[in-house]
């Protein structure tokens, strides 16, 4: 399932993921984290991704995801996420992006 386009700031100025953290069912298999920025119609696979659904004995789990997962900010004004789980079902809870302003747009 795909996300709203979220804004991550003012339109003038560029923000950095510093991390993605989201609130899910605890389930089998695992969840597939993609991003895309700016607009972009290609989806690039976190780093990190996959990362295991399962949490023994919960009804939820938690998963924080670092920047890109490569140590890097992702550097955007818009982005959306795409979560796939290819083993089982699953729902979302809700989700929230940690940002850090990186400087103003040029465009």
């Amino acid at each position: 399932s795909r996300s709203r386009l979220m804004t991550l700031g003012r339109p003038d100025v560029v923000m950095g993921v510093r991390d993605i953290g989201i609130w899910c069912g605890a389930t089998s298999g695992n969840l597939i984290v993609r991003y895309a920025v700016d607009g972009a119609s290609t989806f690039t696979t976190h780093a990190q991704s996959p990362v295991s659904m399962a949490n023994s004995g919960k009804d939820l789990k938690y998963i924080r995801l670092d920047g890109d997962g490569s140590g890097n900010l992702i550097p955007g004004r818009v982005i959306q996420l795409e979560l796939v789980n290819n083993t089982t079902g699953y729902t979302i809870h809700g989700f929230e992006l940690g940002v850090e302003k990186l400087g103003r747009s040029n465009d």
